[in-house]
Formats: C-alpha cells, structure tokens, sequence
C-alpha cells in the first residue's frame, strides 16, 4: 500500500470531485460523478442513484511519469469507492482520440489492480465501441463481484453501449 503514504495533498473541489498540485505544477482533477441520464432510456441504470461516472482532467504539461500522481488518484478513488459500498457502479470512458488512448487505459489497468488489491470483489469490465469517424473509446465498468444486480447491470450496461454510441448519444 505504498500509494497511502506517498501521495500529493488534495482538496474537495465539490460532493465527489477532488484536485490536486504536482511538484511540476500540474493541475489534476478527478471527479467520481452520479450519471443522470447518460444511458438513454434504460431503466435499470439510470433509475437507481448508484451508477457513477469517474473522470479525470489534466492542465499544465508532464514531461515524465510520475508515480506519485497514480498515487494521488488511486488512493482519491480507494476512499470514494470503499466509501459507498459494494451496490455502486462505476463507469469509465477513455477518449482514444489523440493517440494515447492506449498508454491510458494501461495505466487505468495499473490504478484497478491496486484497488483490488485493497477493494476485494472489485470487477473491471472493458468495451471497445465505436466513436466518430474511424475513433474508438475505451469504456470500463467497475462492479463489486457480489452486488444484487451483477450480471443484469453487465448485460445492461453493454447493451446501452451498444445502443448508444452507434448512435453517439453517449458521448
């Protein structure tokens, strides 16, 4: 658990939504956000207040990895997810579109392990769906292994990707 002692200090921004300062003078923001109307019409996910969509924002330039960034992030995202539970859902989209899609849905896979590792049952599901023009999105959603709804929010939540962004209804 190296990520809970060396990690940059951070601050509430609002309910849900953190940022922080690195030494180069980075901004970071990480917002774990309550979807409201962002499956169209399936019931299932968008009636209950338990499916949230994490984001991160990024100003000022990195010239290398900083690990002590994933560890701010990581340990912004252990105490928000241990804080509401197993019945909440997670979801994530990687915007590819500048060609580092990739690189960041590697890190991504980083920052899971590690909360798995202290979040035991913490499920990661990718999808790959199509975007504009020839784009791609890396869409994960993160569910705990004994949430009630497991299976139907999984089959949910892929048929509403399916649905939508072959419409670009959910970008």
């Amino acid at each position: 658990m190296n990520w809970l002692k060396s990690r940059y200090p951070f601050a509430p921004i609002k309910e849900g939504a953190f940022f922080f300062v690195t030494d180069a003078g980075s901004y970071y923001t990480v917002d774990i956000a309550l979807s409201k109307n962002r499956f169209g019409e399936n019931t299932i996910l968008n009636n209950h207040n338990e499916v949230y969509e994490i984001s991160f924002a990024r100003t000022g330039d990195v010239s290398h990895y900083d690990p002590t960034v994933s560890n701010t992030l990581i340990f912004i995202l252990f105490t928000n997810l241990s804080a509401r539970g197993d019945t909440s859902i997670y979801f994530y989209v990687c915007d590819t579109t500048d060609g580092l899609g990739k690189a960041r849905a590697r890190l991504f896979d980083y920052w899971m392990i590690k909360l798995g590792e202290q979040l035991h049952g913490l499920e990661k599901y990718n999808f790959i769906v199509p975007g504009f023009e020839k784009d791609e999105y890396d869409v994960s959603l993160f569910i705990f292994k004994n949430h009630p709804n497991h299976d139907a929010y999984i089959i949910e939540f892929e048929k509403c990707l399916r649905d939508n962004f072959s419409k670009h209804n959910f970008l």
